[in-house]
């Protein structure tokens, strides 16, 4: 086990090597320092708490950038900040506000653009309104922001990725099993510099860490 925190679901690593962590209900962003480097973290830093279901982060320059449901928020120069409590810039504040599939992944693309999920707001049903199931990307350059829509049909997204040559792909987490019976809810992979693994999981309140040994 890398850290015990409430809800964590995306990671993210910065270049001073810090741990960033979303999470689901408990409203709360986190910062995990690992001062050691022996694999388990030594401090775990609430930098933000009552958002709404702030899930998504994605580092990009030195800022670390958050979805919560409708906003998308930026701190800035997140490693020299986080531990005195900062406030956020909003960047972008007209996204769909329904909780249901309302949390949200990030990431960069190789051109910069921020994409972001927008779920639907139920699990079977036709809404109005194209911005839900769907990917979307901001290009932060182009004023005023304007999300996109990069491909839609899809329900809710659990996490993407780039490939240089198919561009982006979903992937998805379903959890774990034990017995046949649920006990966790891997919600993201982050891989470290030793070639670890974390593996945040919002049910057992934990971050794994996960290694291997050469025979």
């Amino acid at each position: 086990m890398f850290a015990e925190l409430t809800n964590p679901r995306q990671l993210a690593l910065s270049e001073s090597g810090i741990v960033y962590a979303g999470s689901f209900r408990a409203g709360n962003l986190y910062g995990v320092i690992d001062a050691n480097s022996d694999g388990s973290a030594d401090k775990v830093v609430t930098i933000d708490h009552g958002l709404t279901l702030p899930t998504g982060i994605a580092i990009q320059d030195g800022d670390l950038y958050v979805g919560a449901v409708n906003k998308l928020l930026v701190y800035r120069d997140i490693d020299q900040t986080f531990e005195s409590s900062p406030e956020p810039f909003v960047l972008y504040d007209e996204l769909p506000e329904e909780t249901h599939h309302g949390w949200k992944y990030l990431g960069f693309s190789p051109e910069d653009n921020l994409f972001f999920n927008v779920g639907a707001p139920c699990n079977v049903c036709e809404t109005e309104n194209p911005w839900f199931a769907t990917i979307m990307s901001l290009d932060l350059d182009r004023e005023p922001l304007q999300p996109e829509i990069f491909t839609s049909g899809v329900r809710n997204t659990a996490g993407f990725t780039w490939h240089p040559g198919t561009g982006a792909t979903t992937i998805l987490i379903d959890g774990w099993l034990k017995n046949n019976v649920a006990w966790g809810r891997p919600t993201d992979i982050l891989e470290m510099p030793d070639g670890s693994l974390l593996i945040a999981d919002d049910h057992a309140n934990v971050i794994y860490r996960l290694t291997y040994e050469t025979p």
